[in-house]
């Protein structure tokens, strides 16, 4: 009773919006419009507009083939720049000197709806040419740092999340769910996440998973044109990586940093 008192002073039109973005945070597979307006306790009719409204702002996506909204990435990225601007300012501080190091590309993801979101990059002054960029998203299977995330997930979850989702990219796209697992498998045993040419033509990636108490929260990689790629190259970059993840997961524990 007392709830619904303090709902009653509330301005009702941005309440419901809220009561919409709610509800889709806390659905994995996302809700269609019936759902949601069940959800929210509002008729179609009125929400509709709003949903018309939040879509084409890009707070929430479509999935056209389920009929299914889910939180979109401005809503996302409202809710990062809040809360992990100072943690990636101190992760990028260690990219830097990975950076130095390998004299390649570094980058930091983590994982959206199972796809890898960008949060960071440090170049080097080397140049490469690269498919991914700050602030966009790429199929996790097919990334190294994506399949460094999935690391964090059962074999279930992930046979139950792509199903018929393994789309080809590249012509060397990992599309077979038993070779996924396998090199998952692999990382959970401590070994880095690796691409070549699964996202983008004559590049390469390794990468580590990173654990906030135990659990996988956001990794990092290093990228290369395969032409750099010698086994030389391939040692310093593995080295470089796994000496820095223990510092990098001591900082994020110990400075219960979030991303």
């Amino acid at each position: 009773m007392k709830e619904e008192n303090n709902n009653k002073s509330l301005h009702n039109p941005t309440f419901r919006v809220i009561k919409i973005l709610e509800a889709l945070d806390k659905s994995l597979e996302g809700l269609t419009l019936s759902e949601l307006s069940e959800k929210t306790n509002t008729p179609k009719s009125t929400i509709s507009p709003i949903i018309h409204t939040l879509l084409r702002k890009d707070y929430i996506t479509l999935d056209r083939s389920t009929s299914k909204y889910q939180i979109g990435m401005k809503s996302f990225l409202l809710g990062l720049s809040h809360r992990s601007s100072n943690s990636i300012d101190i992760i990028k501080k260690e990219m830097e000197d990975i950076v130095d190091a390998c004299n390649e590309v570094c980058q930091l993801g983590i994982l959206v709806d199972f796809d890898v979101f960008y949060l960071a990059k440090v170049d080097s002054e080397q140049p490469i040419n690269l498919v991914s960029s700050v602030g966009k998203k790429l199929p996790a299977y097919a990334t190294a740092l994506g399949k460094a995330l999935l690391s964090g997930y059962s074999d279930e979850q992930i046979k139950n999340y792509y199903l018929d989702k393994m789309k080809p990219i590249t012509d060397k796209t990992i599309t077979d769910m038993n070779t996924l697992l396998g090199q998952i498998g692999q990382i959970r045993k401590g070994e880095l996440a690796y691409e070549f040419e699964e996202i983008n033509k004559d590049t390469g990636c390794l990468a580590i998973p990173l654990k906030k108490n135990g659990k996988v929260i956001v990794s990092v990689s290093v990228s290369f044109p395969l032409y750099r790629a010698s086994k030389e190259k391939l040692k310093l970059i593995k080295k470089v990586l796994l000496e820095k993840r223990r510092i990098m997961e001591q900082l994020i524990n110990q400075l219960d940093l979030e991303f």
